[in-house]
């Protein structure tokens, strides 16, 4: 088509779903039927992916805890990390060894020292 990325092939486009949301619709189940094993696998390696692994941190705090999750500083620790809540919005990232060291009702208090020391 000539006018390809056009706002008049966008007002066709968007035209073109609304009047055909059904057929869509179909075919896309009809595509997931067909190519399952195939979306699996492509969602398992997403899952995998660091990007994916933070997603799912975020979507655990939000579900369980009523917390946020806004990453304060970028990851600055090179070894195997826990995303700490310094509030219940922030997190930064820290060693996992630490974060384990400290539980309990204060542990927030606690790994504040850590914390600052890092960053």
């Amino acid at each position: 088509m000539a006018y390809k990325n056009s706002s008049k092939e966008k007002e066709y486009q968007k035209e073109y779903r609304e009047t055909h949301k059904e057929r869509i619709r179909y075919l896309k189940q009809q595509w997931e039927i067909k190519n399952w094993p195939k979306r699996l696998e492509q969602k398992r390696k997403w899952r995998k992916t660091p990007v994916a692994k933070i997603i799912q941190k975020r979507k655990d705090a939000k579900r369980y805890r009523n917390l946020g999750f806004v990453i304060k500083f970028p990851n600055i620790v090179n070894e195997e990390i826990d995303w700490h809540h310094i509030n219940n919005e922030e997190v930064v990232a820290i060693p996992r060894d630490l974060h384990r060291l400290y539980s309990g009702k204060y542990h927030r208090d606690n790994l504040i020292y850590i914390i600052k020391q890092l960053y």
